[in-house]
Protein backbone atom coordinates (compact mmCIF):
# COMPACT_ATOMS: atom_id res chain seq x y z
CA UNK A 1 0.00 0.00 0.00
CA UNK A 2 1.21 3.86 -0.80
CA UNK A 3 3.40 5.18 2.05
CA UNK A 4 3.95 8.69 0.56
CA UNK A 5 1.27 10.05 -1.96
CA UNK A 6 2.33 13.26 -3.63
CA UNK A 7 -0.58 15.64 -5.25
CA UNK A 8 1.22 17.84 -7.74
CA UNK A 9 -1.28 20.72 -8.52
CA UNK A 10 0.51 22.95 -11.23
CA UNK A 11 0.52 25.82 -11.99
CA UNK A 12 -0.27 25.35 -15.72
CA UNK A 13 2.65 26.46 -17.39
CA UNK A 14 5.27 25.51 -15.22
CA UNK A 15 6.34 22.54 -16.91
CA UNK A 16 3.42 20.20 -16.35
CA UNK A 17 2.64 18.53 -19.21
CA UNK A 18 6.04 17.89 -19.48
CA UNK A 19 6.53 16.24 -16.06
CA UNK A 20 3.23 14.26 -16.73
CA UNK A 21 4.09 12.67 -19.77
CA UNK A 22 7.64 11.79 -18.34
CA UNK A 23 5.90 10.12 -15.07
CA UNK A 24 3.69 7.93 -17.08
CA UNK A 25 6.01 6.99 -19.78
CA UNK A 26 8.62 6.05 -16.85
CA UNK A 27 5.78 4.72 -14.96
CA UNK A 28 3.86 2.37 -17.52
CA UNK A 29 7.50 1.15 -18.85
CA UNK A 30 9.51 0.34 -16.07
CA UNK A 31 8.58 -3.75 -14.09
CA UNK A 32 9.71 -1.58 -10.31
CA UNK A 33 9.25 2.20 -10.30
CA UNK A 34 10.87 4.20 -7.61
CA UNK A 35 7.85 6.90 -8.45
CA UNK A 36 4.41 5.11 -8.78
CA UNK A 37 2.38 7.03 -11.33
CA UNK A 38 -1.22 5.53 -11.48
CA UNK A 39 -3.06 4.81 -14.62
CA UNK A 40 -7.17 5.51 -12.71
CA UNK A 41 -7.90 9.06 -13.29
CA UNK A 42 -5.76 9.55 -16.49
CA UNK A 43 -7.14 10.53 -19.62
CA UNK A 44 -6.87 13.34 -22.49
CA UNK A 45 -3.61 13.56 -23.84
CA UNK A 46 -2.67 10.28 -24.25
CA UNK A 47 -3.75 9.60 -20.84
CA UNK A 48 -0.60 11.08 -18.91
CA UNK A 49 -2.73 13.65 -16.57
CA UNK A 50 -5.11 12.58 -13.82
CA UNK A 51 -7.77 15.18 -14.67
CA UNK A 52 -10.76 13.04 -14.76
CA UNK A 53 -10.04 12.70 -10.23
CA UNK A 54 -10.50 16.33 -10.31
CA UNK A 55 -13.47 16.42 -12.47
CA UNK A 56 -15.20 13.21 -10.37
CA UNK A 57 -15.01 16.22 -7.40
CA UNK A 58 -16.21 19.45 -9.30
CA UNK A 59 -17.41 18.30 -13.30
CA UNK A 60 -19.65 15.72 -13.28
CA UNK A 61 -20.20 16.50 -16.86
CA UNK A 62 -16.91 15.93 -17.88
CA UNK A 63 -16.02 12.93 -15.48
CA UNK A 64 -15.85 9.49 -17.49
CA UNK A 65 -16.06 6.38 -15.04
CA UNK A 66 -14.09 4.55 -17.58
CA UNK A 67 -10.80 6.50 -16.80
CA UNK A 68 -11.26 5.41 -13.27
CA UNK A 69 -12.30 6.90 -9.95
CA UNK A 70 -11.02 7.81 -6.73
CA UNK A 71 -11.98 4.31 -5.72
CA UNK A 72 -10.27 2.84 -8.43
CA UNK A 73 -7.33 4.99 -7.36
CA UNK A 74 -7.62 3.38 -3.76
CA UNK A 75 -8.06 -0.18 -5.31
CA UNK A 76 -4.98 0.48 -7.77
CA UNK A 77 -3.04 1.43 -5.54
CA UNK A 78 -3.80 -1.11 -3.03
CA UNK A 79 -2.87 -3.87 -5.46
CA UNK A 80 -0.09 -2.92 -6.32
CA UNK A 81 1.64 -3.26 -2.83
CA UNK A 82 4.83 -2.16 -2.21
CA UNK A 83 5.57 -0.94 -5.34
CA UNK A 84 3.69 1.72 -5.20
CA UNK A 85 5.45 3.08 -1.83
CA UNK A 86 5.94 6.23 -3.38
CA UNK A 87 2.85 7.18 -5.67
CA UNK A 88 2.49 10.68 -7.65
CA UNK A 89 -0.55 12.43 -9.00
CA UNK A 90 -0.88 14.83 -11.58
CA UNK A 91 -3.64 17.19 -12.76
CA UNK A 92 -3.48 21.24 -13.01
CA UNK A 93 -7.61 20.76 -12.47
CA UNK A 94 -6.88 20.70 -9.18
CA UNK A 95 -7.87 24.01 -8.51
CA UNK A 96 -7.82 25.96 -5.61
CA UNK A 97 -11.45 25.68 -4.28
CA UNK A 98 -11.05 21.92 -4.64
CA UNK A 99 -8.46 22.12 -1.88
CA UNK A 100 -10.94 21.06 0.76
CA UNK A 101 -12.46 18.60 -0.97
CA UNK A 102 -9.43 16.76 -2.29
CA UNK A 103 -8.01 16.60 1.17
CA UNK A 104 -10.70 14.92 2.60
CA UNK A 105 -10.82 12.43 0.32
CA UNK A 106 -7.14 11.71 0.25
CA UNK A 107 -6.96 11.50 3.80
CA UNK A 108 -9.93 8.99 4.01
CA UNK A 109 -8.91 7.07 1.10
CA UNK A 110 -5.04 6.60 1.89
CA UNK A 111 -5.02 7.21 5.83
CA UNK A 112 -1.54 5.51 7.26
CA UNK A 113 0.02 7.41 3.87
CA UNK A 114 2.51 10.49 3.81
CA UNK A 115 1.03 12.98 2.05
CA UNK A 116 2.04 16.11 0.44
CA UNK A 117 1.19 18.66 -2.38
CA UNK A 118 3.45 20.02 -4.51
CA UNK A 119 2.87 23.20 -5.76
CA UNK A 120 5.19 25.21 -8.69
CA UNK A 121 4.75 29.13 -9.09
CA UNK A 122 6.13 31.11 -12.17
CA UNK A 123 6.76 34.72 -12.16
CA UNK A 124 3.47 36.46 -12.73
CA UNK A 125 4.31 38.26 -15.57
CA UNK A 126 5.41 35.14 -17.44
CA UNK A 127 2.50 33.08 -15.97
CA UNK A 128 0.19 35.22 -17.85
CA UNK A 129 2.03 35.85 -21.27
CA UNK A 130 2.39 31.99 -21.27
CA UNK A 131 -1.16 31.30 -20.07
CA UNK A 132 -2.17 34.12 -22.27
CA UNK A 133 -0.67 32.24 -25.63
CA UNK A 134 -2.58 29.15 -24.46
CA UNK A 135 -6.24 30.90 -24.34
CA UNK A 136 -5.70 32.37 -27.60
CA UNK A 137 -4.99 28.99 -29.07
CA UNK A 138 -8.04 27.79 -28.23
CA UNK A 139 -10.06 30.84 -28.92
CA UNK A 140 -10.88 30.62 -25.30
CA UNK A 141 -10.59 34.89 -24.85
CA UNK A 142 -10.78 37.00 -28.02
CA UNK A 143 -9.05 40.01 -25.14
CA UNK A 144 -6.49 41.45 -26.36
CA UNK A 145 -3.68 40.88 -23.22
CA UNK A 146 -4.00 43.85 -21.90
CA UNK A 147 -7.82 43.65 -21.37
CA UNK A 148 -7.68 40.42 -20.29
CA UNK A 149 -5.19 40.95 -17.49
CA UNK A 150 -7.54 43.89 -16.20
CA UNK A 151 -10.27 40.97 -16.29
CA UNK A 152 -8.59 38.74 -14.22
CA UNK A 153 -5.52 39.86 -13.21
CA UNK A 154 -6.26 39.69 -9.52
CA UNK A 155 -7.39 36.36 -9.83
CA UNK A 156 -4.61 34.59 -11.80
CA UNK A 157 -1.56 36.64 -9.89
CA UNK A 158 -2.97 35.78 -6.34
CA UNK A 159 -0.33 33.40 -5.40
CA UNK A 160 -0.79 34.09 -1.22
CA UNK A 161 -4.52 32.84 -1.57
CA UNK A 162 -3.64 29.63 -4.02
CA UNK A 163 -0.63 28.80 -1.15
CA UNK A 164 -2.97 29.25 1.84
CA UNK A 165 -6.13 27.53 0.53
CA UNK A 166 -3.61 24.64 -0.33
CA UNK A 167 -1.77 24.63 3.45
CA UNK A 168 -5.23 25.31 5.26
CA UNK A 169 -6.32 22.31 3.87
CA UNK A 170 -3.46 19.94 3.77
CA UNK A 171 -1.51 21.37 6.74
CA UNK A 172 1.83 24.10 6.10
CA UNK A 173 3.90 21.54 6.60
CA UNK A 174 2.52 19.75 3.65
CA UNK A 175 3.08 21.94 1.06
CA UNK A 176 5.56 21.98 -1.26
CA UNK A 177 5.67 25.41 -2.55
CA UNK A 178 8.69 25.59 -5.43
CA UNK A 179 10.02 28.44 -7.92
CA UNK A 180 9.54 27.86 -11.67
CA UNK A 181 12.11 29.75 -12.92
CA UNK A 182 15.06 29.24 -15.39
CA UNK A 183 16.80 27.29 -13.00
CA UNK A 184 14.27 24.72 -13.23
CA UNK A 185 13.71 25.03 -16.89
CA UNK A 186 17.77 24.59 -17.33
CA UNK A 187 17.42 21.53 -15.18
CA UNK A 188 14.77 19.93 -15.95
CA UNK A 189 11.10 19.65 -14.70
CA UNK A 190 11.17 16.24 -14.26
CA UNK A 191 14.56 16.00 -12.12
CA UNK A 192 13.84 19.11 -10.13
CA UNK A 193 10.47 17.45 -9.19
CA UNK A 194 12.39 14.20 -7.94
CA UNK A 195 15.44 15.90 -6.12
CA UNK A 196 13.63 18.77 -4.53
CA UNK A 197 10.33 17.57 -4.14
CA UNK A 198 10.23 13.77 -3.90
CA UNK A 199 13.84 13.90 -2.02
CA UNK A 200 14.79 11.24 -4.45
CA UNK A 201 17.97 10.76 -6.61
CA UNK A 202 17.04 8.37 -9.34
CA UNK A 203 17.62 9.50 -13.29
CA UNK A 204 14.16 9.66 -15.09
CA UNK A 205 14.13 9.94 -18.83
CA UNK A 206 12.73 13.33 -19.80
CA UNK A 207 9.48 13.83 -21.91
CA UNK A 208 10.21 13.00 -25.26
CA UNK A 209 7.49 15.47 -26.91
CA UNK A 210 6.92 18.93 -24.82
CA UNK A 211 4.83 21.30 -26.11
CA UNK A 212 6.20 24.26 -28.18
CA UNK A 213 4.89 27.82 -28.73
CA UNK A 214 2.05 28.55 -30.99
CA UNK A 215 3.27 30.00 -34.22
CA UNK A 216 1.99 33.48 -35.35
CA UNK A 217 0.29 32.83 -38.70
CA UNK A 218 -0.84 29.17 -36.44
CA UNK A 219 -3.07 31.53 -34.52
CA UNK A 220 -4.15 33.42 -37.74
CA UNK A 221 -4.99 29.93 -39.68
CA UNK A 222 -7.23 29.08 -36.05
CA UNK A 223 -9.67 31.99 -36.44
CA UNK A 224 -9.43 31.78 -40.39
CA UNK A 225 -11.00 28.25 -40.08
CA UNK A 226 -12.91 28.93 -37.32
CA UNK A 227 -14.86 31.74 -38.89
CA UNK A 228 -15.03 29.53 -42.21
CA UNK A 229 -16.70 26.55 -40.36
CA UNK A 230 -19.39 29.79 -38.65
CA UNK A 231 -20.37 30.69 -41.97
CA UNK A 232 -20.59 27.50 -43.65
CA UNK A 233 -22.81 26.10 -40.45
CA UNK A 234 -24.44 29.51 -40.38
CA UNK A 235 -23.58 28.79 -36.47
CA UNK A 236 -22.44 31.79 -34.82
CA UNK A 237 -20.98 29.69 -32.04
CA UNK A 238 -19.65 27.17 -33.73
CA UNK A 239 -15.94 26.04 -32.41
CA UNK A 240 -13.22 24.12 -33.54
CA UNK A 241 -11.59 20.94 -31.71
CA UNK A 242 -8.69 21.09 -29.88
CA UNK A 243 -7.49 18.39 -32.61
CA UNK A 244 -7.82 20.46 -35.41
CA UNK A 245 -6.14 23.47 -33.26
CA UNK A 246 -3.07 21.29 -33.04
CA UNK A 247 -3.79 20.23 -36.38
CA UNK A 248 -3.27 23.20 -37.68
CA UNK A 249 -0.23 23.92 -35.85
CA UNK A 250 1.18 21.31 -37.34
CA UNK A 251 0.26 22.70 -40.52
CA UNK A 252 1.41 25.94 -40.83
CA UNK A 253 5.14 24.57 -39.88
CA UNK A 254 5.99 24.06 -43.28
CA UNK A 255 4.54 27.87 -44.28
CA UNK A 256 7.90 30.01 -45.08
CA UNK A 257 6.50 33.17 -43.12
CA UNK A 258 6.06 31.24 -39.77
CA UNK A 259 7.72 32.42 -36.76
CA UNK A 260 7.39 31.73 -33.15
CA UNK A 261 9.44 34.54 -32.18
CA UNK A 262 6.97 37.34 -31.10
CA UNK A 263 5.09 38.29 -27.80
CA UNK A 264 1.89 39.86 -27.02
CA UNK A 265 3.50 41.38 -23.44
CA UNK A 266 4.16 45.00 -23.86
CA UNK A 267 7.05 46.01 -21.78
CA UNK A 268 4.19 48.63 -19.86
CA UNK A 269 1.97 45.69 -19.08
CA UNK A 270 5.08 43.71 -17.98
CA UNK A 271 6.22 46.33 -15.09
CA UNK A 272 2.51 46.57 -14.00
CA UNK A 273 1.98 43.24 -13.16
CA UNK A 274 5.53 43.39 -11.42
CA UNK A 275 4.63 46.01 -9.53
CA UNK A 276 1.44 44.47 -8.68
CA UNK A 277 3.02 41.71 -7.29
CA UNK A 278 6.04 42.49 -5.42
CA UNK A 279 4.09 42.30 -1.73
CA UNK A 280 3.47 38.83 -2.93
CA UNK A 281 6.73 37.76 -3.96
CA UNK A 282 8.41 38.96 -0.98
CA UNK A 283 5.69 37.18 1.34
CA UNK A 284 6.43 33.97 -0.72
CA UNK A 285 10.18 34.84 -0.34
CA UNK A 286 9.56 34.86 3.70
CA UNK A 287 7.97 31.81 3.30
CA UNK A 288 9.86 29.36 0.99
CA UNK A 289 13.31 28.65 -0.15
CA UNK A 290 13.89 29.61 -3.65
CA UNK A 291 11.69 32.34 -4.25
CA UNK A 292 13.95 35.01 -2.72
CA UNK A 293 15.61 34.77 -6.44
CA UNK A 294 16.25 37.68 -8.90
CA UNK A 295 12.80 36.23 -11.40
CA UNK A 296 10.37 36.79 -8.82
CA UNK A 297 12.17 40.45 -6.82
CA UNK A 298 13.88 42.18 -9.23
CA UNK A 299 12.32 44.16 -12.01
CA UNK A 300 12.37 41.77 -15.31
CA UNK A 301 14.41 42.15 -17.94
CA UNK A 302 13.42 43.74 -21.58
CA UNK A 303 11.87 41.23 -23.75
CA UNK A 304 13.87 39.71 -26.83
CA UNK A 305 10.94 39.34 -29.39
CA UNK A 306 9.39 41.58 -31.28
CA UNK A 307 5.39 42.47 -29.65
CA UNK A 308 2.47 42.44 -31.92
CA UNK A 309 -0.57 43.75 -31.57
CA UNK A 310 -2.82 41.65 -33.90
CA UNK A 311 -2.79 38.81 -36.13
CA UNK A 312 -1.31 38.77 -39.61
CA UNK A 313 -2.90 38.25 -42.73
CA UNK A 314 -2.60 35.09 -44.25
CA UNK A 315 -1.45 34.85 -48.10
CA UNK A 316 -3.73 33.20 -50.41
CA UNK A 317 -1.65 29.66 -50.44
CA UNK A 318 -2.06 29.55 -46.71
CA UNK A 319 -5.51 30.13 -47.01
CA UNK A 320 -5.61 27.14 -49.61
CA UNK A 321 -4.16 25.05 -46.93
CA UNK A 322 -6.78 25.73 -44.34
CA UNK A 323 -9.56 24.69 -46.75
CA UNK A 324 -10.02 21.20 -46.26
CA UNK A 325 -10.27 21.68 -42.38
CA UNK A 326 -13.48 23.80 -42.96
CA UNK A 327 -14.90 21.58 -45.40
CA UNK A 328 -14.55 18.51 -43.06
CA UNK A 329 -15.82 20.38 -39.74
CA UNK A 330 -18.91 21.66 -41.79
CA UNK A 331 -19.44 18.34 -43.45
CA UNK A 332 -18.82 16.47 -39.48
CA UNK A 333 -20.86 19.42 -38.19
CA UNK A 334 -23.99 19.25 -40.90
CA UNK A 335 -24.24 15.33 -39.64
CA UNK A 336 -24.20 16.41 -35.96
CA UNK A 337 -26.88 18.63 -36.61
CA UNK A 338 -28.67 16.09 -38.44
CA UNK A 339 -28.28 13.74 -35.75
CA UNK A 340 -29.12 16.23 -32.93
CA UNK A 341 -32.54 15.14 -30.81
CA UNK A 342 -34.66 17.68 -31.54
CA UNK A 343 -34.90 19.68 -27.56
CA UNK A 344 -31.81 20.94 -29.57
CA UNK A 345 -29.31 19.18 -26.97
CA UNK A 346 -25.98 17.16 -28.36
CA UNK A 347 -26.43 13.21 -28.58
CA UNK A 348 -24.76 11.66 -25.83
CA UNK A 349 -21.94 10.06 -28.06
CA UNK A 350 -21.42 13.43 -28.41
CA UNK A 351 -17.61 14.46 -28.13
CA UNK A 352 -16.47 16.88 -25.14
CA UNK A 353 -13.10 18.54 -25.12
CA UNK A 354 -11.24 20.31 -23.12
CA UNK A 355 -8.31 22.43 -22.39
CA UNK A 356 -6.69 22.78 -18.71
CA UNK A 357 -3.40 24.11 -19.61
CA UNK A 358 -4.37 27.75 -19.82
CA UNK A 359 -4.47 30.09 -16.75
CA UNK A 360 -6.36 28.86 -13.84
CA UNK A 361 -6.57 30.88 -10.71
Amino acid sequence: MVARLFLHVGQPKSGTTALQRAFAAYSDETDAPQVYYPRAGRRERKLVAHHNLAYELHAPNQFSPSFGSWQDLADELEAQGEQAGTALLSSEAFRMFLAPVVASKIHKLFPGAEKKVILYLRPQWEYVESGYNQLIRFLKTEDHIEEFYDHTGAQITDYRAIVMAWQKAMGPENLICLPFDASVRAEGIVSHVLRKAIGLDIEMPPATQVNQKFGLRALSAVRHVRDGIRAGLDAPEAELSSRMVMQLSYLSQKWPRETRDFSFMTEELKARIYEESRDTNRWLAEQFEGFDSPAFLDPPPPGKAPVVTRFPELTDEEKADCKPFIKAAVRAGRQRMAKAPADGELPEDSPVETVTGGLIP
